[in-house]
């Protein structure tokens, strides 16, 4: 599976594994027809962290196709957008608008930026990375909360 090695690659392979946890979003991700972007947090913001609800965490951080934008990569989020997750919040997280430099690419070409939850904020350490034709990974510095 191409996430896997992409999770590796940069850092995020921790996160998987909590995916492996939870058959459902496991076989969402996997499942054909389905996309998403999926906001992995680094192995590092993972380590030495307890999570009370595996489930409502994962599903904070899958982020389903917007009927007008698509799949949320950096050039949506860069207008400063409400975005909703898997668990159906609606705005449950949020962008500044900012500018996109010159020459950054679609793929893992833009980093800094925050997207800001109910809770807390993360930072996005590199976008846009494509798992796969049907979705785009972006890792970020944190786990965001999803508790109400």
């Amino acid at each position: 599976m191409r996430a896997r090695s992409i999770a590796r690659q940069y850092g995020g392979y921790a996160f998987l594994q909590l995916v492996d946890q939870d058959a459902e979003i496991r076989e969402f991700l996997q499942e054909a027809g389905n996309a998403a972007t999926v906001l992995v947090p680094t192995n590092e913001a993972l380590r030495g962290v307890s999570i009370n609800d595996v489930k409502a965490t994962l599903q904070y951080h899958v982020l389903p196709p917007n009927a007008v934008n698509a799949l949320w990569t950096t050039p949506f989020m860069a207008l400063g957008v409400e975005m909703q997750t898997m668990n159906q919040q609606a705005g449950a997280l949020k962008t500044t608008a900012f500018d996109i430099p010159a020459n950054t690419t679609w793929e893992g070409g833009l980093n800094g930026f925050q997207i800001v939850g109910r809770n807390n904020a993360v930072n996005v350490v590199r976008s846009d990375v494509a798992a796969a034709c049907k979705g785009y990974i972006t890792f970020v510095d944190g786990i965001l909360d999803p508790s109400f």
